[in-house]
């Protein structure tokens, strides 16, 4: 295999070579906010709300994570007092949420680190999920219409990207 050009010689090499205008960071992509764990598993928090934005963030910067997303299941409460204490560590936060399917299957929705948690939840709303319980109140599928298929047990779900 002659020739000059990418490709022709070892892929580390070549890697190495590329514009270094590419930057990597560290990331935890599911993180809770302060109130998931009592929520979810009946467990307290050793913290406040503003204790717990800030252990968590110094665990971050500890562990060189530079960009968190805060996700929690069809809440998007937390993220303000997050935002707040990564701000002084230079802590990207991606605010989001997760949304379970009528068929079980879990999605993590990111957002812009500025998307005000106010825009966030009109978004669960749209999805039609109370804020206040936290429960979808509409029956309606995150994923599109389910379609049944002739035969035992078999299932096809159209994309929300379907047209």
């Amino acid at each position: 295999m002659g020739g000059k050009g990418l490709g022709t010689e070892d892929p580390i090499a070549n890697a190495l070579r590329l514009s270094s205008d590419a930057v990597f960071r560290k990331c935890a992509f599911q993180v809770n906010p302060h109130d998931y764990a009592q929520r979810y598993r009946g467990q307290s928090s050793l913290y406040d709300e503003a204790g717990y934005a800030q252990a968590l963030i110094e665990s971050a910067a500890e562990h060189n994570v530079t960009v968190l997303a805060v996700t929690d299941h069809n809440h998007v409460g937390g993220v303000k007092t997050i935002r707040a204490a990564a701000k002084e560590k230079r802590i990207i936060v991606f605010p989001g949420f997760e949304l379970t399917s009528g068929e079980g299957m879990h999605v993590l929705c990111l957002y812009s680190p500025d998307t005000a948690e106010e825009q966030l939840e009109r978004v669960l709303g749209n999805f039609g999920i109370d804020k206040l319980s936290h429960r979808m109140t509409l029956v309606k599928d995150v994923f599109g219409s389910s379609c049944v298929r002739p035969g035992p047990r078999r299932r096809l779900h159209r994309s929300a990207c379907d047209p």
